[in-house]
């Protein structure tokens, strides 16, 4: 199926074209546009909000099993206090679920050097008189160190006998992998703990650069927040949430830092992205067809009436407009025709006349130019016959009638008539 587009030679048709176009295609890259920019914001918030609960959830999480860890440790020590000498029992028979929460437990006593119970603990932190004075009221303190990884070992310390240093201390490395729980991390989210002097205790993947310096300045942020960073290849989204520890086990807070990239987090517009292009070209043709068809339904009786008025130009009068819109160009085309009509009768007027000024003025015999008149009449006025009357000049209530001859030989009939 072609369509002609002959029409589009016209400049109206051109405008129209073109205006057609850029008032259908402008609102549908507007709204594109628009919804794109809305969308990309409100999935960018609303990844923001989901990491900053879900970092104050880590954090939670990370608090309620250094809570377990430290229960355990008070039972293990409970158990020494009642038996000061079952510490290799202890070992040889340490439950399997602790083995997973611990990465290894000794005691220290202040006269000799660690006895393992299991796990290979050969050092601890060095303990400040404030962190002494904290044992000595019956809580724990965390506390670390750094380890061959570059990522800070974690140690609990509790007194055996929060009234008796002599008894030992007991210390726990907690196993990372149950402390930070990152088996637990949504899918896509990096976890990443930052201790109060800005050491990166943990992290899944890559950290974000200078993050120490985002999250320990509390003079410029507050306990929670959110914050963009690049790796140079990617951009990620992040929220942190500060977990205070001071009172149960004398860290000052430790800053739970979950990120997720961009990329991600905005993985529903990657659909929108493919599919705006198919749409615009979808957009593109349909206005196309429609503005096509509407334009030539419009232009295309115009041409015709353009067209009839050239052949008015050139004396055709016969020839008609034929349109068949169904709206007002049909109308139009209708007046066309009946004012081609008059024109043509009113062009034949004047010729008819014509001839007869041009019989009058070319010859002075009367019946000549009586018969040049009933002739041109009749092709002038639809009539059933034609009659001239001459006044007699000497007896004006005299007249004499000319007629055509009914045998229609040309002759002339003359009749006089009186008149009353």
């Amino acid at each position: 199926m072609t369509m002609d587009l002959t029409f589009l030679r016209s400049k109206v048709a051109q405008r129209i074209f073109l205006l057609f176009v850029l008032c259908a295609l402008l609102p549908i890259a507007a709204l594109s546009i628009v919804s794109f920019t809305l969308v990309t914001r409100q999935l960018n918030s609303e990844s923001q909000d989901r990491l900053s609960q879900e970092s104050k959830a880590q954090g939670m999480g990370i608090y309620e099993r250094l809570r377990f860890v430290e229960a355990e440790m008070r039972i293990i020590g409970a158990n020494l206090r009642a038996d000061p000498g079952a510490v290799r029992a202890m070992s040889e028979a340490f439950p399997q679920d602790l083995e997973e929460r611990f990465s290894g437990v000794a005691l220290a006593a202040e006269d000799s050097a660690l006895q393992p119970m299991f796990g290979d603990i050969r050092e601890f932190p060095d303990l400040t008189d404030a962190e002494w004075e904290h044992l000595d009221g019956g809580k724990s303190v965390v506390s670390t160190s750094p380890s061959t990884d570059a990522v800070r070992r974690v140690f609990m310390l509790r007194l055996v006998d929060p009234e008796e240093r002599t008894k030992g201390i007991l210390v726990g490395e907690i196993s990372p992998a149950y402390l930070w729980g990152q088996d637990t991390l949504p899918a896509s989210t990096e976890l990443s703990v930052v201790g109060e002097t800005g050491d990166l205790l943990t992290s899944s993947s890559k950290a974000p650069p200078r993050l120490h310096e985002r999250v320990t300045d509390r003079s410029r942020r507050s306990a929670s927040g959110q914050f963009e960073w690049n790796d140079g290849r990617e951009r990620y989204l992040s929220s942190y949430w500060s977990l205070f520890l001071k009172p149960t086990f004398f860290v000052a807070e430790w800053t739970i830092v979950l990120s997720e990239s961009r990329a991600d987090a905005l993985a529903a517009t990657g659909n929108f992205k493919a599919m705006f292009p198919l749409i615009i070209v979808m957009s593109v043709s349909v206005v196309l067809l429609l503005s096509l068809t509407q334009i030539r339904k419009h232009l295309v009786p115009l041409e015709k009436l353009r067209e009839g008025t050239d052949r008015i130009a050139r004396k055709d009068f016969t020839s008609r407009v034929l349109v068949t819109s169904g709206d007002e160009f049909e109308d139009l085309a209708k007046s066309f025709n009946v004012m081609a009509a008059r024109l043509g009768q009113q062009f034949n007027a004047l010729k008819t006349i014509n001839k007869i000024d041009s019989a009058i003025l070319s010859t002075l015999e009367t019946e000549e130019i009586v018969r040049t008149v009933l002739t041109q009449m009749r092709t002038l006025i639809r009539c059933t016959g034609v009659s001239v009357h001459l006044f007699d000049f000497d007896d004006p209530r005299k007249a004499r009638t000319y007629l055509e001859g009914i045998d229609g030989d040309g002759d002339l009939v003359v009749e006089t008539t009186r008149l009353t």
